[in-house]
């Protein structure tokens, strides 16, 4: 058994002009390069003052008490789960679509995971579907704001809060992303947030960011993340004779962890942040050209946007109806890609389908709505570096494409 070869989604920037990828590198420029001079002539290289002005940053962006930065998004859900106490014998809800890292901290724990069905027009965790779920053992709810578009979040959270139950935020695809008015990552009890090098905001391939409002979670945070290493009441060193006040220290019976970011990627971050709204605004105009092209092609539609929701479109995710369309979703996205464009079948795959998961009993036929509807989605590609002459290819191949098969 060997691994996958890694970042297989992504093409080198040589590349592009030969294939547009599903999800494309981040932007990298100038002002990223003089940050990371920046940090090499100060030689602190990690956890040091750069990552404490990301923190900063992103604290002030999103409008939130605290912001741990960390190594990566798996990472800021494992140090969530491990302050809310999951243990052996809880039960956590999951989203039934998501990519496997939101379910890991769940997994590795070994507590149960409850799978929650989708509102088919979002695909976002089902209000309705949740509250039936939940039982006096119920820990957590872990909701992932699925392709930028925010989860239905007051509904949760008044499920939640009579009953004492954490909610976790993974806003792996949110950054930026408001539900009525509030950034996501501020609503539940912690945000998750992911800087991979597909994100819209990267920090060099990979990092993350733990959020909270909490005062409580938030003096934990940092302890849990540096090795469990915090300040305590003195006790005697039995080999020197001398009297130490640090020490590590356990959080709800976990040891602590090392998650950290360097300065480098910090330092790029800020810099990514800053230019966010130029990042999130051509994502929109991306989204904008597509549901234009789409509103001419029989049995395309584009993607819902709720009244609630401000959407960031990290990806785009047409509905797709085979029947109108007269063409099957596989073949379709198979003859995109041989011209070059890499569109339509994009993680769909329900969550407890996956290895680790049927390996405790779960498997096919736990959530009817996502079955149903998962192969009913076309995804097209949306990155940062894209312009209009790839925005254009992308709707000719699919059109040329839908031509060649009809005709077939």
């Amino acid at each position: 058994m060997r691994p996958l070869k890694p970042n297989t989604f992504l093409q080198p920037r040589e590349n592009l002009e030969e294939v547009i990828p599903a999800e494309g590198p981040g932007q990298i420029g100038k002002e990223e390069r003089e940050a990371i001079e920046s940090v090499l002539a100060d030689g602190t290289l990690t956890m040091g003052p750069f990552v404490k002005k990301f923190e900063e940053d992103f604290e002030d962006f999103l409008g939130v008490k605290y912001a741990f930065a960390v190594n990566t998004c798996t990472s800021a859900m494992d140090i969530a789960a491990k302050l809310i106490g999951i243990r052996a014998g809880d039960e956590v809800v999951l989203p039934s679509i998501s990519f496997v890292a939101t379910g890991l901290p769940v997994r590795t724990l070994g507590a149960k995971a409850i799978f929650v069905d989708i509102d088919p027009e979002t695909f976002n965790m089902s209000p309705e579907d949740l509250e039936g779920k939940l039982t006096p053992r119920t820990k957590a709810i872990f909701v992932v704001h699925e392709d930028g578009h925010p989860v239905d979040m007051d509904p949760i959270m008044e499920i939640a809060r009579p009953r004492d139950i954490k909610v976790v935020e993974d806003c792996a695809h949110a950054i930026g992303v408001k539900y009525k008015g509030r950034p996501a990552g501020t609503i539940g009890d912690f945000g998750c947030f992911s800087f991979h090098a597909k994100k819209m905001v990267t920090t060099l391939g990979e990092g993350g960011m733990l959020t909270t409002n909490s005062d409580e979670y938030g003096a934990q945070v940092g302890v849990m993340r540096t090795f469990g290493w915090a300040e305590v009441p003195p006790c005697k060193n039995e080999i020197s004779g001398e009297m130490e006040a640090a020490d590590n220290i356990s959080i709800n019976g976990y040891a602590g962890c090392s998650y950290p970011m360097t300065d480098v990627q910090a330092a790029v971050g800020s810099v990514q942040l800053r230019r966010f709204p130029d990042t999130v605004a051509t994502h929109r105009r991306i989204a904008a050209a597509y549901d234009e092209a789409l509103a001419g092609i029989d049995g395309f539609a584009p993607p819902v946007v709720k009244d609630y929701a401000e959407n960031n479109y990290f990806r785009y995710r047409a509905s797709f109806d085979p029947d109108a369309a007269g063409v099957d979703r596989y073949e379709l996205s198979r003859r995109c890609v041989e011209k070059g464009v890499c569109c339509g079948i994009q993680f769909v795959r329900p969550l407890y389908t996956f290895r680790h998961w049927r390996e405790v009993g779960h498997n096919w036929g736990e959530c009817p709505v996502l079955e149903r509807e998962a192969n009913r989605t076309f995804y097209l590609p949306v990155y940062a570096g894209m312009e209009e002459r790839h925005v254009r290819r992308v709707i000719d191949t699919l059109k040329a494409s839908i031509r060649e098969l009809r005709g077939k």
